[in-house]
Parts: C-alpha cells; sequence; structure tokens
C-alpha cells in the first residue's frame, strides 16, 4: 500500500497505519512515525502481508503535545507488488540507525525562558545540595525496567531529556532549578512534559523557591505510570524574585527512573489546558458539577460492573490508559452527573469551534450522554442509546458559534440499571465549523474483559 502524507507543525503527534481483522483476531502496527517535515508532501509505503482473513486498514493519528501540529493523507493506492516500508524509520520493528529528518525549527510566542535539552541544560542548573545529579542523554536510561523510549520533543535517538537514575541510587534525591524569575513577573507558569515508568517508582516533586528558607510545594506525582510522556502545567504567584525547583527523588529499588523534557516558563498565569486525555489525576482543570446528583470518576482499566464500560481508554489503548466515567450502580434512574471544563475564550479572528471527543455507551441499561454549553437551554449534542451500541469507543462532535467565553460540561444520565456506565475520552477543539456528524465510529475496538 503506498499513500502520502503531510505533517507540518512544532506540537506534530505520530501517525500510525494499523492492521485489523474483521473479527478482531488480530491488529498490529505496520507503520509509525512522528516528526515536523514542513510542508511539503512525502510518499510512504506500508508492505501488508495477510492470510484469507478480513481486514480493515486503519490510519490512527496521535496528537502531539499542542495546537500547532497539522497532518494529512492522500492517494491511498493498492498494489500486488512486494515493497517495503518507507520511509526505513517508519518500520515499528526496525533496527536501522537512519536518522530521521531534522524537525523544522520554530519559536514559541510568549516563553521567556525553555529547554527541550537537546543541546545542553539552557539556563537550568544542577542543585548543590542534593545526593545525586541528573543526568542528560538521547538513549534509553541504564536500567532497562524504567525510564521512556525516546524523548518527548522528536520521539527518536536524536532528542535528549534529563533524568534521575534508580540503580544504586534508592530514596535519594536530586534537583535543578530554572533561572532566577523576575519579581516584576508577578508569577510565572510553567509547562512541562514528565515520565514515570517504573514498578519501584519515587516521587517527582515542583517547588518554588524565594529564598533559601522558603521553599513551597506546587505539585507532585509518586508512583509509576504507563510507559509515555505527560503534560502538566503549574503558575506560581508572588511579588518576589524566585526559582522553579524540580526534585526526583528515587524508589525503593532500581526501577524508579523519572525523566523530564521539554520546560517551558512564562510570566502569569498558565493557560487553560482545553484539550484533555484525562492521563493525568488533575484531569485538565475539569470540575465536579456541585449541583448535580453525583460525581463523574476518574477510571482506567475496567469499570466496577460487569457488562458495561469499557476495559481500555483511547489515547493508550491499555488498561493503563485513562477516562472519565459515571458509575451508574447504586444511583437511581434518571439521576446525572455533570463534569465541567475550564473557561474557553474564543480567539478574536474565530467564532466557530468545533469540539470533539469519545465516548463509550456499552450495556443493556444505558442512558443518555449529553453535551452543554454554558446558558444553553437544550443540549449541544446528546445520544440515548437502546443497548445495541457495541463495545467500543465512538466519535462525536459538535459545534460552538460565540464571540463571549464560556464553559462545556458533560453530563451523563443514568438508564434503567447498574449496566450504563458512559465513559468519555479525548476531548479536543479546533477553530472553524465541524466536518464531520454526530456518532461517527472510529475503528479504536476494545476488547471487553468479562468475568
Amino acid at each position: 500500500m503506498s499513500f502520502w502524507y503531510n505533517m507540518n507543525g512544532a506540537d506534530i503527534g505520530v501517525l500510525r497505519v494499523q492492521l485489523e481483522t474483521v473479527d478482531l483476531s488480530a491488529n498490529m502496527t505496520l507503520w509509525d512515525y512522528g516528526a515536523n517535515v514542513g510542508d511539503v508532501w512525502n510518499p510512504g509505503q506500508v508492505p501488508i502481508i495477510m492470510d484469507s482473513s478480513n481486514y480493515w486498514i486503519v490510519f490512527e493519528m496521535l496528537k502531539g503535545g499542542g495546537d500547532e501540529g497539522d497532518t494529512a493523507i492522500d492517494d491511498i493506492t493498492f498494489s500486488e507488488v512486494i515493497c517495503g516500508v518507507s520511509p526505513p524509520y517508519a518500520d515499528p520493528d526496525s533496527k536501522t540507525t537512519t536518522p530521521r529528518p531534522t524537525t523544522v525549527p520554530v519559536t514559541t510566542p510568549g516563553i521567556k525562558y525553555g529547554c527541550n535539552f537537546d543541546i545542553d541544560w539552557c539556563d537550568f542548573a544542577q542543585s548543590t545540595t542534593d545526593d545525586i545529579q541528573w543526568s542528560r542523554t538521547n538513549l534509553l536510561t541504564p536500567t532497562s525496567s524504567s525510564g521512556p523510549e525516546s524523548d518527548h520533543t522528536t520521539g527518536d535517538e536524536t532528542g535528549f531529556y534529563v533524568f534521575t537514575e534508580g540503580t544504586y541510587n534508592q530514596r535519594k534525591t536530586a534537583a535543578f532549578t530554572s533561572p532566577t524569575l523576575p519579581a516584576s513577573w508577578g508569577g510565572a507558569c510553567v509547562d512541562f512534559w514528565y515520565h514515570m515508568w517504573g514498578v519501584h517508582m519515587g516521587t517527582l516533586n515542583v517547588y518554588a523557591e524565594e529564598n533559601s528558607t522558603s521553599i513551597n510545594l506546587l505539585w507532585t506525582r509518586s508512583g509509576s505510570r504507563a510507559r509515555v510522556w505527560y503534560q502538566s502545567r503549574v503558575h506560581y504567584s508572588t511579588l518576589s524574585e524566585f526559582k522553579f525547583v524540580f526534585e526526583g527523588i528515587m524508589g525503593i529499588d532500581l526501577s524508579s527512573d523519572i525523566a523530564l523534557d521539554d520546560i517551558y516558563i512564562t510570566p502569569g498565569p498558565c493557560p487553560a489546558i482545553h484539550a484533555c486525555s484525562f492521563e493525568d489525576a488533575d484531569i485538565c482543570g475539569y470540575k465536579q458539577d456541585l449541583t448535580d446528583d453525583f460525581d463523574w470518576v476518574w477510571g482506567n482499566g475496567s469499570t466496577t460492573t460487569p457488562y458495561t464500560g469499557p476495559s481500555v481508554d483511547v489515547t493508550l489503548g491499555t488498561d493503563e490508559g485513562h477516562y472519565m466515567y459515571i458509575e451508574a450502580s447504586n444511583q437511581n434512574p434518571g439521576t446525572s452527573a455533570r463534569l465541567i471544563s475550564q473557561r474557553f475564550t474564543p480567539d478574536e479572528n474565530t467564532t466557530d469551534i468545533c469540539w470533539s471527543f469519545f465516548y463509550h455507551m456499552y450495556g443493556d441499561q444505558m442512558g443518555t450522554l449529553n453535551t452543554w454549553v454554558e446558558g444553553g437551554s437544550i443540549p449541544s449534542w446528546t445520544f440515548t442509546s437502546d443497548g445495541g451500541v457495541a463495545d467500543r469507543w465512538y466519535y462525536a462532535e459538535f459545534g460552538v458559534t460565540s464571540q463571549s467565553s464560556y464553559t462545556i460540561a458533560f453530563e451523563g444520565v443514568v438508564g434503567s440499571g447498574s449496566r450504563g456506565d458512559i465513559a468519555i475520552d479525548e476531548v479536543d477543539y479546533k477553530p472553524g465549523p465541524c466536518a464531520f456528524g454526530n456518532g461517527i465510529f472510529i475503528r479504536h475496538i476494545n476488547t471487553h474483559n468479562q468475568p
């Protein structure tokens, strides 16, 4: 199979080509690539070797860390010829050392201090009062059972990141600091990507240090997560000079490597994170409605009730990935739970916004899922299942036209019984009207683990 792809933007994600049998007996990645190669079309090619089973070819796009990363595909052709993977570094099983193309250099407006660690430590400095030092690498960490597979910036061996080594350093601490930030800023926002995979994982802390005796803990995470990079943002308000401090505390054994990458600091408060995969416990600042009947739940794997709910998320496609859901057990039919986004302010040149999300409504006692725009009298999108929805994630869009700021809310309404868990994942938005209708099925298949 041959095709053409265009991957342009500083926040480009990963494009994957997958083969999936109709009977769900096989699902494999054939082609995997993620790099900003500029505004040009490039040829792609992948061999398809399959027996008599019927199958789909699935193009899957994993979103990058921001909004500046668009991917397009065109001219898909199937030919009965022998071919290999092109470009060669898109082969998931390849061990080639061929470097990927250099990413297009960009500048990000508003960033005052930032570092992707690809060249050096930039303006960040190692602490002199900790137990061990952070290390910088473009390879795997020495501990095979911990650490990332690549950096966050480039996703391959050309990119660097910093990490703490857990081997022989049990329960020790390592810290580094940002440059001193001026009092005139009135505070700052630090945006960073972190990686914490390993069964003996310790703790990552972020502090604000105004002087040697005034240190404020702003953010902390402990324990192992999936082997992916996670984004977080932290704001600190002050009228004094200060530094951000990143502290890694090793776990009880060697599998506790902590990594950081793409740290950027800007004056003032942090912008809201409206696109959300719900992989972090702060769920992108979404809030529970205090006037509804019960709350949404942050979950992963299967829900507690058999024969309803997902068993994997959309983002990772595994039971380690997270999503939000309503637990229908012990709730009365017709009661509801609402999850409210942070306030969204449209760009002055854009009044139309297309919001998208994935939903999962598997169960024979299912209720209703609504989306609401602040101030609306009817749902902007609604779906009620009659019990015939399959055990898989579906994709939906709804448009909002507004020049004023607003919030959106996801409302789950309980159906006739406990087998009515409703889940959502991968909320996103883009400027302009929606291109598709509501409830379009995408081929992200769940295989539910029934008891």
